[in-house]
């Protein structure tokens, strides 16, 4: 008795995070934005939040992780930053990331990714 529930539970987390992991790998960005938060530091870093909107198209709500890239005007990667956020299913929702650069870095983005 003690097998077949210790094999029920394997089963039962298996599938929780195959599921986690497809929905994942469905995720659809639609949109990245950045901005700044507060003033310059006094070594003139600044603090900055990246969100993106994200459509989840899966039947499974989960937690979700994204990495982006901010780009300057060449398309070269100036930062990477993760964002964070649960999504229902067939839901669309935003996740959350924090970044800190340096001013004129952050002032050189011209557009945001996503990472690989």
């Amino acid at each position: 008795m003690r097998i077949k529930t210790a094999m029920m539970i394997v089963l039962v987390m298996v599938s929780m995070f195959g599921l986690e992991a497809y929905a994942q790998n469905q995720l659809q960005v639609q949109d990245i934005q950045s901005q700044i938060v507060g003033s310059p530091d006094s070594a003139g870093n600044v603090q900055f939040s990246v969100t993106a909107i994200a459509l989840n198209p899966t039947m499974y709500g989960t937690e979700f992780s994204l990495q982006v890239q901010g780009l300057d005007s060449n398309g070269s990667p100036l930062t990477r930053v993760t964002l964070w956020g649960r999504i229902g299913g067939r839901e669309q929702g935003t996740l959350v990331g924090q970044g800190s650069l340096p001013e004129a870095t952050y002032g050189s983005i011209v557009k945001w990714v996503q990472g690989n």
